[in-house]
């Protein structure tokens, strides 16, 4: 066995990673990518607790897959395969445990989160959430990646730092909300378009179309279908089973029974107004 550790945990789950290289342990731990595509990231030591592993080894590009054990082979070491194969058998844990990771941003109004999301970089999320926090008085508390309770429809778990590409200082650390666990208000898939654009497109989708765009999102990363290896030239093989992915279903279909989905198209003013009228009206017929 390797004599070289570290733990990394995201929500309550964990994975161990080995090295017979110290240096391996010491550049994950000090990551800045790690923090950046982790949800909620935690570096523990070596002699907690953990649901899986991931073992390094120097050698031919290859990775062997068996959950919940994967071992990767490379002559050098790269930051960004690992931590990508951290993530990916981190979300199998958390699946297991009920939890799923979707692709997107979220901001919280008067302790209640609106998730922007949606497959697709250069949608609106990330500019829409900064707004929202700039001119609206929100709190902006999750960027990329956020990880979701889909049975009691809370976020328990996100990623702290944006990403800000015409920014000379590209990452920025979002601000903290002082609550475990965060109701979801409603999720919106925008569409930002110029702010010359005056118009605005807006459509509730119906709970078959939300459920099936949800259950695709939340098959994509435990199915691995965007991840890439070895300079993006080898695929991961999936690690979902049959129970997971009907557990999937079951979940999908709660968390869209308490929530609802909005199509937004506009510029970032107008579709911000529109949110923060959502949050208002919902209140109001809440109370």
């Amino acid at each position: 066995m390797p004599p070289y550790s570290l733990v990394i945990n995201s929500v309550g789950s964990s994975v161990i990673v080995r090295s017979n290289y110290r240096s391996d342990i010491k550049k994950i731990k000090t990551s800045l990518f790690l923090k950046r595509y982790i949800p909620s990231v935690v570096v523990l030591d070596s002699n907690t607790k953990f649901d899986c592993e991931l073992i390094l080894k120097r050698g031919r590009n290859k990775i062997e897959m068996q959950y919940p054990r994967a071992i990767y082979h490379n002559f050098k070491f790269a930051e960004r395969d690992i931590v990508s194969l951290v993530e990916y058998l981190l979300e199998r844990a958390r699946q297991q445990a009920g939890l799923y990771c979707i692709h997107g941003s979220a901001c919280v109004v008067s302790g209640q989160a609106v998730i922007f999301w949606g497959g697709v970089s250069g949608l609106g999320k990330t500019s829409l959430c900064k707004k929202m926090q700039a001119d609206y008085g929100a709190k902006w508390l999750a960027d990329e990646k956020i990880v979701i309770d889909f049975l009691t429809n809370q976020i328990k778990g996100w990623v702290d730092v944006a990403y800000l590409k015409k920014k000379r200082d590209k990452f920025q650390q979002l601000q903290s909300v002082d609550l475990k666990t965060i109701p979801i208000a409603f999720f919106v898939c925008p569409l930002l378009t110029d702010d010359s654009c005056s118009g605005l497109i807006f459509d509730r989708w119906p709970s078959k179309k939300f459920r099936w765009h949800l259950f695709e999102e939340s098959n994509r990363k435990i199915r691995a279908t965007s991840k890439l290896l070895f300079s993006e030239t080898e695929p991961i093989m999936p690690i979902d089973t049959p129970n997971l992915a009907k557990g999937r279903i079951r979940a999908v279909k709660k968390i869209v029974a308490q929530s609802s989905n909005y199509f937004i198209k506009g510029n970032s003013d107008n579709i911000c107004k529109k949110v923060i009228y959502l949050l208002k009206n919902k209140n109001l017929s809440s109370k």
